[in-house]
């Protein structure tokens, strides 16, 4: 009985929400545009995932301003999400305050038109329940 119910779930496609940063909301500061896609899709915007589903986030980081600039990019990732392997690059570590996982690196941009991009695989756990889950994204001053 407990294998039906766990089939039925499957199929149902029990979903969670994710709270997004999309390409359309790109976020600007000093010169510097960010915008993520999580979960990222090539056939185009996807908004929820299942448990135990693997996605992927896209980062995109520009600096326009007419000087380089060194930023550290920080992503948070709610409890129950977690990046696959380590990431080449990034410091995976854990918040102090809860169970979110960190990832951190240092980029240099140059001056004019730097552009970084990356794509993280994340795992969603078997047992995270349907709801809307926050995702923080920082680049130097852009906080989200």
């Amino acid at each position: 009985m407990g294998s039906i119910l766990v089939l039925i779930r499957r199929l149902l496609l029990v979903t969670l929400t994710i709270c997004l940063l999309l390409p359309a909301h790109t976020f600007a500061a000093a010169g510097l545009q960010l915008s993520l896609e999580l979960p990222y899709s090539l056939s185009g915007r996807k908004m929820t995932v299942a448990p135990g589903q693997r996605i992927h986030a896209m980062f995109n980081i520009e600096n326009s301003a007419p000087e380089s600039q060194r930023v550290t990019v920080r992503l948070e990732l709610p409890s129950g999400f977690r990046v696959d392997g380590i990431p080449e690059h990034w410091l995976v570590g854990h918040s102090e305050t809860s169970a979110n996982q960190l990832l951190q690196r240092e980029l240099e941009l140059s001056a004019g038109y730097g552009q970084w991009f990356d794509l993280l695989a994340v795992s969603v756990d078997e047992q995270v329940a349907a709801g809307v889950y926050l995702v923080r994204l920082t680049a130097g001053e852009i906080r989200r």
